[in-house]
Protein backbone atom coordinates (compact mmCIF):
# COMPACT_ATOMS: atom_id res chain seq x y z
CA UNK A 1 0.00 0.00 0.00
CA UNK A 2 1.07 3.64 -1.20
CA UNK A 3 0.82 5.37 2.16
CA UNK A 4 0.81 9.51 2.65
CA UNK A 5 0.07 12.02 4.85
CA UNK A 6 -3.32 11.80 6.85
CA UNK A 7 -5.65 14.48 6.58
CA UNK A 8 -8.36 15.36 8.79
CA UNK A 9 -11.87 16.35 6.48
CA UNK A 10 -13.52 19.42 8.35
CA UNK A 11 -17.08 17.91 7.93
CA UNK A 12 -16.66 15.06 9.64
CA UNK A 13 -13.40 14.82 11.08
CA UNK A 14 -12.36 11.31 9.06
CA UNK A 15 -8.76 10.78 8.06
CA UNK A 16 -8.18 10.33 4.64
CA UNK A 17 -5.57 7.89 3.76
CA UNK A 18 -3.77 8.37 0.29
CA UNK A 19 -3.42 4.91 -1.32
CA UNK A 20 -2.61 2.93 -4.99
CA UNK A 21 -4.71 -0.13 -5.51
CA UNK A 22 -7.80 -1.99 -6.90
CA UNK A 23 -11.45 -2.32 -5.07
CA UNK A 24 -13.26 -5.71 -6.33
CA UNK A 25 -17.19 -6.35 -5.34
CA UNK A 26 -17.58 -10.16 -5.73
CA UNK A 27 -20.12 -12.61 -4.39
CA UNK A 28 -20.26 -13.26 -0.79
CA UNK A 29 -17.86 -16.53 -0.19
CA UNK A 30 -15.68 -16.04 -3.36
CA UNK A 31 -13.39 -13.70 -2.15
CA UNK A 32 -10.43 -15.98 -2.35
CA UNK A 33 -10.64 -17.08 -5.58
CA UNK A 34 -11.13 -13.00 -6.82
CA UNK A 35 -8.24 -12.05 -4.72
CA UNK A 36 -6.35 -15.08 -5.98
CA UNK A 37 -7.32 -14.57 -9.52
CA UNK A 38 -6.81 -10.58 -9.14
CA UNK A 39 -3.22 -11.10 -7.97
CA UNK A 40 -2.27 -13.69 -10.57
CA UNK A 41 -3.56 -11.26 -13.16
CA UNK A 42 -1.18 -8.47 -11.79
CA UNK A 43 1.57 -10.55 -11.01
CA UNK A 44 1.74 -11.82 -14.90
CA UNK A 45 1.68 -8.28 -15.81
CA UNK A 46 4.74 -7.19 -13.47
CA UNK A 47 3.27 -5.65 -10.40
CA UNK A 48 2.64 -7.23 -7.07
CA UNK A 49 -0.36 -6.37 -4.81
CA UNK A 50 -1.54 -7.28 -1.54
CA UNK A 51 -4.74 -8.45 -1.48
CA UNK A 52 -7.48 -8.45 1.71
CA UNK A 53 -10.46 -10.13 1.62
CA UNK A 54 -12.37 -10.90 4.94
CA UNK A 55 -14.78 -13.94 4.27
CA UNK A 56 -18.10 -13.19 3.41
CA UNK A 57 -17.38 -9.49 3.03
CA UNK A 58 -18.32 -9.37 -0.77
CA UNK A 59 -15.35 -7.21 -1.62
CA UNK A 60 -11.49 -7.67 -2.14
CA UNK A 61 -9.29 -5.02 -1.92
CA UNK A 62 -5.54 -5.15 -3.27
CA UNK A 63 -3.23 -2.41 -2.43
CA UNK A 64 -0.17 -1.95 -4.51
CA UNK A 65 3.24 -3.44 -3.22
CA UNK A 66 5.69 -3.10 -6.34
CA UNK A 67 5.82 0.96 -6.36
CA UNK A 68 5.22 1.32 -9.88
CA UNK A 69 1.03 1.52 -11.07
CA UNK A 70 -0.63 -1.05 -10.37
CA UNK A 71 -2.06 -2.66 -13.93
CA UNK A 72 -5.85 -2.30 -14.18
CA UNK A 73 -7.34 -5.56 -15.56
CA UNK A 74 -10.40 -5.69 -18.36
CA UNK A 75 -13.68 -6.29 -17.13
CA UNK A 76 -13.56 -9.95 -18.69
CA UNK A 77 -10.14 -10.82 -17.58
CA UNK A 78 -11.61 -11.59 -14.45
CA UNK A 79 -13.93 -14.13 -13.85
CA UNK A 80 -14.79 -13.63 -9.90
CA UNK A 81 -15.12 -9.82 -10.27
CA UNK A 82 -18.22 -8.17 -10.38
CA UNK A 83 -17.12 -4.45 -10.76
CA UNK A 84 -14.40 -2.63 -10.30
CA UNK A 85 -12.40 0.71 -10.05
CA UNK A 86 -8.96 1.94 -9.01
CA UNK A 87 -8.44 2.92 -5.32
CA UNK A 88 -7.33 6.22 -4.26
CA UNK A 89 -8.27 6.71 -1.01
CA UNK A 90 -9.49 5.48 2.38
CA UNK A 91 -11.68 7.20 4.34
CA UNK A 92 -11.85 6.13 8.58
CA UNK A 93 -12.16 7.20 11.76
CA UNK A 94 -15.44 9.54 11.46
CA UNK A 95 -18.48 9.36 9.63
CA UNK A 96 -18.59 9.24 5.87
CA UNK A 97 -20.13 12.05 4.92
CA UNK A 98 -20.45 13.84 0.81
CA UNK A 99 -17.36 16.24 2.15
CA UNK A 100 -14.99 13.81 3.07
CA UNK A 101 -15.81 11.37 -0.18
CA UNK A 102 -15.00 14.73 -2.03
CA UNK A 103 -11.95 15.92 -0.31
CA UNK A 104 -10.04 12.24 -1.11
CA UNK A 105 -11.11 12.12 -4.96
CA UNK A 106 -10.77 15.94 -5.63
CA UNK A 107 -13.07 15.78 -8.79
CA UNK A 108 -13.88 18.23 -11.11
CA UNK A 109 -17.24 19.73 -12.49
CA UNK A 110 -18.93 17.32 -15.51
CA UNK A 111 -17.30 14.50 -13.20
CA UNK A 112 -20.28 11.84 -12.32
CA UNK A 113 -20.12 9.18 -8.98
CA UNK A 114 -21.07 6.02 -8.26
CA UNK A 115 -21.57 5.56 -4.60
CA UNK A 116 -22.52 1.85 -3.03
CA UNK A 117 -21.69 -1.11 -0.47
CA UNK A 118 -20.60 -4.65 -1.09
CA UNK A 119 -23.96 -6.72 -1.50
CA UNK A 120 -23.29 -8.90 2.05
CA UNK A 121 -25.09 -8.97 5.27
CA UNK A 122 -22.45 -6.32 6.18
CA UNK A 123 -22.78 -3.67 3.37
CA UNK A 124 -26.46 -4.17 2.69
CA UNK A 125 -27.95 -1.72 5.58
CA UNK A 126 -25.59 0.22 4.18
CA UNK A 127 -27.10 0.78 0.74
CA UNK A 128 -29.82 3.48 2.05
CA UNK A 129 -26.98 5.67 3.08
CA UNK A 130 -25.18 5.14 -0.16
CA UNK A 131 -28.10 6.23 -2.19
CA UNK A 132 -28.23 9.41 -0.22
CA UNK A 133 -24.60 10.17 -0.51
CA UNK A 134 -25.33 9.87 -4.03
CA UNK A 135 -28.03 12.62 -3.78
CA UNK A 136 -25.78 14.56 -1.97
CA UNK A 137 -23.04 13.79 -4.71
CA UNK A 138 -25.26 14.95 -7.60
CA UNK A 139 -24.72 11.12 -8.94
CA UNK A 140 -24.84 10.51 -12.81
CA UNK A 141 -25.22 7.48 -14.18
CA UNK A 142 -23.02 7.88 -17.13
CA UNK A 143 -19.85 10.72 -16.35
CA UNK A 144 -19.75 13.37 -19.01
CA UNK A 145 -15.89 13.35 -17.76
CA UNK A 146 -14.40 11.18 -14.87
CA UNK A 147 -16.46 8.39 -12.63
CA UNK A 148 -15.64 8.54 -9.17
CA UNK A 149 -16.14 5.58 -6.86
CA UNK A 150 -17.09 4.92 -3.10
CA UNK A 151 -17.60 1.31 -1.77
CA UNK A 152 -19.23 2.31 2.16
CA UNK A 153 -17.55 -0.72 4.36
CA UNK A 154 -19.34 0.54 7.09
CA UNK A 155 -20.77 3.71 8.63
CA UNK A 156 -16.55 5.24 9.56
CA UNK A 157 -15.17 3.77 6.67
CA UNK A 158 -15.41 3.75 2.60
CA UNK A 159 -12.76 3.48 0.26
CA UNK A 160 -12.97 5.94 -2.64
CA UNK A 161 -11.67 5.69 -6.32
CA UNK A 162 -11.47 6.40 -9.86
CA UNK A 163 -13.35 4.31 -12.63
CA UNK A 164 -11.49 2.43 -15.13
CA UNK A 165 -12.94 2.15 -18.51
CA UNK A 166 -10.91 -1.49 -18.51
CA UNK A 167 -12.50 -2.24 -15.49
CA UNK A 168 -15.41 -0.84 -14.97
CA UNK A 169 -18.83 -3.13 -15.32
CA UNK A 170 -22.17 -2.32 -16.71
CA UNK A 171 -23.84 -1.69 -13.43
CA UNK A 172 -23.15 -0.12 -10.11
CA UNK A 173 -21.70 -2.80 -7.49
CA UNK A 174 -22.19 -5.26 -10.97
CA UNK A 175 -25.64 -5.93 -9.73
CA UNK A 176 -28.08 -5.75 -12.64
CA UNK A 177 -31.75 -4.58 -11.69
CA UNK A 178 -33.09 -7.21 -13.59
CA UNK A 179 -36.98 -8.18 -13.52
CA UNK A 180 -38.15 -11.42 -13.81
CA UNK A 181 -40.39 -10.84 -17.48
CA UNK A 182 -44.03 -12.04 -16.59
CA UNK A 183 -44.84 -15.61 -17.56
CA UNK A 184 -41.34 -16.83 -17.28
CA UNK A 185 -41.04 -20.52 -16.39
CA UNK A 186 -38.34 -20.24 -13.88
CA UNK A 187 -35.98 -16.77 -12.74
CA UNK A 188 -33.44 -19.50 -14.60
CA UNK A 189 -34.76 -16.79 -17.01
CA UNK A 190 -32.95 -13.58 -15.88
CA UNK A 191 -29.41 -15.86 -15.23
CA UNK A 192 -29.63 -15.75 -19.31
CA UNK A 193 -30.94 -12.42 -19.62
CA UNK A 194 -27.87 -11.13 -17.54
CA UNK A 195 -25.14 -13.41 -19.60
CA UNK A 196 -26.30 -12.22 -22.60
CA UNK A 197 -26.01 -8.61 -21.64
CA UNK A 198 -22.49 -9.21 -19.77
CA UNK A 199 -20.70 -11.67 -22.63
CA UNK A 200 -22.12 -10.26 -25.76
CA UNK A 201 -21.80 -6.91 -26.76
CA UNK A 202 -25.10 -4.99 -28.21
CA UNK A 203 -23.32 -5.98 -31.83
CA UNK A 204 -23.11 -9.63 -31.05
CA UNK A 205 -26.72 -9.42 -29.47
CA UNK A 206 -28.08 -7.99 -32.60
CA UNK A 207 -26.01 -10.24 -35.37
CA UNK A 208 -26.56 -13.63 -33.42
CA UNK A 209 -30.22 -13.30 -31.73
CA UNK A 210 -32.47 -12.76 -34.84
CA UNK A 211 -35.94 -13.96 -35.57
CA UNK A 212 -35.35 -17.55 -37.26
CA UNK A 213 -31.61 -18.25 -35.86
CA UNK A 214 -31.73 -21.56 -34.44
CA UNK A 215 -30.52 -23.17 -30.84
CA UNK A 216 -30.62 -25.98 -28.90
CA UNK A 217 -31.20 -25.98 -25.08
CA UNK A 218 -29.67 -29.29 -23.14
CA UNK A 219 -31.16 -29.44 -19.90
CA UNK A 220 -34.16 -27.48 -20.95
CA UNK A 221 -36.69 -27.74 -18.29
CA UNK A 222 -38.75 -26.12 -16.93
CA UNK A 223 -37.94 -24.17 -20.27
CA UNK A 224 -36.82 -20.57 -18.73
CA UNK A 225 -33.64 -20.26 -21.15
CA UNK A 226 -35.91 -21.99 -23.89
CA UNK A 227 -38.66 -19.36 -23.59
CA UNK A 228 -35.97 -16.10 -23.36
CA UNK A 229 -34.74 -17.50 -26.50
CA UNK A 230 -38.04 -18.01 -27.79
CA UNK A 231 -39.05 -14.43 -26.98
CA UNK A 232 -36.10 -13.16 -29.40
CA UNK A 233 -37.70 -14.88 -31.99
CA UNK A 234 -35.41 -17.98 -31.78
CA UNK A 235 -36.14 -21.03 -32.56
CA UNK A 236 -35.21 -23.91 -29.85
CA UNK A 237 -35.47 -27.39 -29.45
CA UNK A 238 -35.60 -28.32 -25.75
CA UNK A 239 -33.98 -31.55 -24.80
CA UNK A 240 -34.69 -32.86 -21.35
CA UNK A 241 -35.98 -35.85 -20.20
CA UNK A 242 -38.39 -33.88 -17.96
CA UNK A 243 -41.57 -31.87 -18.81
CA UNK A 244 -41.41 -28.39 -20.39
CA UNK A 245 -43.54 -25.48 -18.49
CA UNK A 246 -46.71 -24.74 -20.77
CA UNK A 247 -45.31 -21.15 -21.28
CA UNK A 248 -42.38 -22.33 -22.63
CA UNK A 249 -44.56 -24.84 -25.26
CA UNK A 250 -46.93 -21.46 -25.54
CA UNK A 251 -44.27 -19.53 -27.75
CA UNK A 252 -44.88 -21.69 -30.77
CA UNK A 253 -41.24 -21.77 -31.64
CA UNK A 254 -39.76 -24.61 -28.74
CA UNK A 255 -39.98 -27.86 -29.63
CA UNK A 256 -39.51 -30.43 -26.75
CA UNK A 257 -36.89 -33.59 -27.38
CA UNK A 258 -37.21 -35.78 -24.66
CA UNK A 259 -33.38 -37.28 -24.59
CA UNK A 260 -30.22 -37.28 -22.78
CA UNK A 261 -28.41 -34.22 -23.45
CA UNK A 262 -25.26 -35.77 -23.43
CA UNK A 263 -26.24 -38.30 -26.01
CA UNK A 264 -28.68 -35.39 -27.76
CA UNK A 265 -27.14 -34.56 -31.48
CA UNK A 266 -29.12 -32.42 -34.11
CA UNK A 267 -29.75 -33.60 -37.57
CA UNK A 268 -28.28 -30.26 -38.74
CA UNK A 269 -26.20 -27.34 -37.20
CA UNK A 270 -27.28 -24.96 -35.20
CA UNK A 271 -26.37 -20.96 -34.55
CA UNK A 272 -26.89 -22.14 -30.72
CA UNK A 273 -25.84 -24.36 -28.03
CA UNK A 274 -27.29 -23.01 -24.39
CA UNK A 275 -26.49 -25.89 -21.34
CA UNK A 276 -27.45 -25.46 -18.35
CA UNK A 277 -27.28 -29.27 -17.19
CA UNK A 278 -26.04 -30.62 -12.99
CA UNK A 279 -22.85 -32.31 -13.84
CA UNK A 280 -19.45 -31.83 -13.49
CA UNK A 281 -17.57 -29.00 -15.14
CA UNK A 282 -15.33 -31.43 -17.13
CA UNK A 283 -17.84 -33.30 -18.75
CA UNK A 284 -19.57 -30.64 -19.15
CA UNK A 285 -16.61 -28.77 -20.94
CA UNK A 286 -15.84 -31.99 -23.33
CA UNK A 287 -19.54 -31.78 -24.47
CA UNK A 288 -19.41 -28.14 -25.58
CA UNK A 289 -15.63 -29.20 -27.15
CA UNK A 290 -17.22 -31.75 -29.31
CA UNK A 291 -20.30 -29.22 -30.36
CA UNK A 292 -17.69 -26.47 -31.08
CA UNK A 293 -15.06 -28.87 -32.35
CA UNK A 294 -17.16 -30.83 -34.78
CA UNK A 295 -19.25 -27.07 -36.16
CA UNK A 296 -22.36 -28.47 -34.83
CA UNK A 297 -23.19 -25.42 -33.22
CA UNK A 298 -21.36 -21.97 -33.94
CA UNK A 299 -21.26 -20.44 -30.23
CA UNK A 300 -22.44 -21.95 -27.34
CA UNK A 301 -23.50 -20.40 -23.59
CA UNK A 302 -23.42 -22.42 -20.70
CA UNK A 303 -22.97 -22.77 -16.32
CA UNK A 304 -20.29 -24.79 -15.05
CA UNK A 305 -21.00 -25.92 -11.41
CA UNK A 306 -18.00 -25.18 -9.50
CA UNK A 307 -17.61 -26.80 -5.85
CA UNK A 308 -17.31 -25.63 -2.92
CA UNK A 309 -13.35 -25.91 -2.02
CA UNK A 310 -11.44 -24.35 -4.69
CA UNK A 311 -13.44 -23.16 -7.44
CA UNK A 312 -10.95 -21.32 -8.94
CA UNK A 313 -8.65 -24.30 -9.54
CA UNK A 314 -11.59 -26.12 -10.96
CA UNK A 315 -12.03 -23.61 -13.37
CA UNK A 316 -9.07 -24.11 -14.72
CA UNK A 317 -9.13 -27.68 -15.20
CA UNK A 318 -12.68 -27.21 -16.94
CA UNK A 319 -11.44 -24.09 -19.01
CA UNK A 320 -8.03 -27.22 -19.77
CA UNK A 321 -10.46 -30.02 -21.00
CA UNK A 322 -12.16 -27.35 -23.38
CA UNK A 323 -9.38 -26.52 -24.94
CA UNK A 324 -8.07 -29.99 -25.41
CA UNK A 325 -11.37 -30.97 -27.23
CA UNK A 326 -11.23 -28.43 -29.70
CA UNK A 327 -7.39 -28.92 -30.14
CA UNK A 328 -8.52 -32.58 -30.87
CA UNK A 329 -11.05 -31.42 -33.28
CA UNK A 330 -8.54 -28.64 -35.05
CA UNK A 331 -10.60 -26.14 -33.82
CA UNK A 332 -10.16 -23.07 -31.99
CA UNK A 333 -12.75 -20.97 -29.96
CA UNK A 334 -12.97 -17.32 -27.83
CA UNK A 335 -14.02 -18.07 -24.45
CA UNK A 336 -15.65 -15.46 -22.02
CA UNK A 337 -16.61 -16.72 -18.39
CA UNK A 338 -17.80 -14.27 -15.77
CA UNK A 339 -19.54 -14.98 -12.06
CA UNK A 340 -22.81 -13.18 -12.71
CA UNK A 341 -24.71 -11.81 -9.95
CA UNK A 342 -27.17 -14.31 -10.64
CA UNK A 343 -25.05 -16.89 -10.46
CA UNK A 344 -24.49 -19.00 -7.37
CA UNK A 345 -21.40 -21.75 -6.89
CA UNK A 346 -20.90 -21.16 -10.81
CA UNK A 347 -19.63 -19.74 -13.39
CA UNK A 348 -21.45 -18.62 -16.84
CA UNK A 349 -19.29 -19.04 -19.87
CA UNK A 350 -19.37 -17.94 -23.74
CA UNK A 351 -18.05 -19.45 -26.32
CA UNK A 352 -17.50 -18.41 -30.20
CA UNK A 353 -16.37 -21.13 -32.88
CA UNK A 354 -13.64 -20.28 -35.01
CA UNK A 355 -11.28 -22.19 -37.77
CA UNK A 356 -12.98 -24.83 -39.20
CA UNK A 357 -13.88 -28.71 -37.74
CA UNK A 358 -11.02 -31.38 -38.28
CA UNK A 359 -12.02 -33.75 -41.27
CA UNK A 360 -11.79 -37.61 -39.77
CA UNK A 361 -8.62 -39.32 -41.48
CA UNK A 362 -9.69 -41.71 -43.90
CA UNK A 363 -9.47 -45.49 -42.53
CA UNK A 364 -6.76 -47.66 -44.17
CA UNK A 365 -8.56 -50.15 -46.34
CA UNK A 366 -7.12 -53.46 -47.22
CA UNK A 367 -6.72 -54.29 -50.85
CA UNK A 368 -8.41 -57.04 -52.18
CA UNK A 369 -6.07 -59.96 -53.91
Amino acid sequence: MTRGPRLRTLAAMATIEPMDGLFLYCRPGFEAPCAEEAARWVRTRGGAVDCTARARSGYVLAANRAGTPVPVPGFRDLVFTRHGFRAVARVSGGPVDAAGLVWAARPSPGDGWWVGAPDSDAGRPLWSRAAALARQLGATARARRRRFHAALLGPEEAVVGVGDPRLDGPWPMGIPRLRLPAGAPSRSARKLEEALLVLLDGRERDRYLKPGATAVDLGAAPGGWSWLLARRGVVVTAVDNGPLAPAALDTGLVEPARADGFTFRPPRPVAWLVCDMVAAPARVAKLVGVWLGTGRCARALWNWKLPGRDPLAELGRARAALARELARHWSDAAVRVKHLYHDRAEVTAYAERRGRARKPAPRNRRRRR
